[in-house]
């Protein structure tokens, strides 16, 4: 999201209308990826009661040596 429109509640406005319509079709699981370097939205997951339940070293390109985490992040009973 470009930074003028960070922290202006969109982020979780989105989450909760996913929320609600996932509980609506009646999921009781829900599970995401992003990335480490991706703070701001991992403590938005977070909120949303989400869990860090895996992590994936990935190559950040083809041609380089630089690396991240991936992570798997779960939320239980919606």
């Amino acid at each position: 999201m470009e930074p003028d429109y960070r922290r202006c509640g969109v982020g979780s406005a989105l989450m909760k209308v996913v929320l609600d319509g996932a509980k609506e079709m009646g999921y009781t699981r829900l599970m995401l990826w992003s990335a480490e370097p991706l703070t701001d939205a991992i403590r938005l997951y977070e909120r949303a009661g989400f869990h860090i339940t895996e992590r994936v070293k990935i190559r950040n390109g083809v041609l380089t040596e630089t690396w991240y985490n991936e992570i798997k992040m779960v939320k239980e009973c919606l």
